[in-house]
């Protein structure tokens, strides 16, 4: 993986996820497995509510494992993932209307 590219193209994502005070379910981590699949790489953001006093290395930490991702980028409350293994370019991009 090169992550220069991949810090690249992290940059002009949107945030895919936004993980709140109901924190890391089930459902979430599924969703965030989902797209990681589809798309190889996402940009999720972290809500204040979420973290309450929570070091925010600990939640990205929590997530990564969970996700079973690639840690990419994170700038304040945001963070980029990668599928293991992804390259960019591998996953073709969604026509836009």
């Amino acid at each position: 993986m090169d992550m220069k590219k991949l810090k690249a193209e992290g940059k002009r994502l949107d945030p895919l996820i936004r993980i709140g005070k109901s924190g890391l379910t089930k459902n979430v981590i599924l969703e965030m497995r989902k797209h990681l699949k589809k798309r190889g790489i996402i940009k999720v953001k972290l809500l204040r509510s979420f973290l309450e006093g929570r070091p925010k290395k600990e939640a990205f930490s929590d997530i990564v494992s969970l996700t079973e991702a690639v840690p990419v980028d994170t700038i304040g409350f945001t963070m980029v993932l990668a599928r293991k293994g992804y390259n960019p370019g591998d996953v073709l991009q969604e026509k836009e209307d």
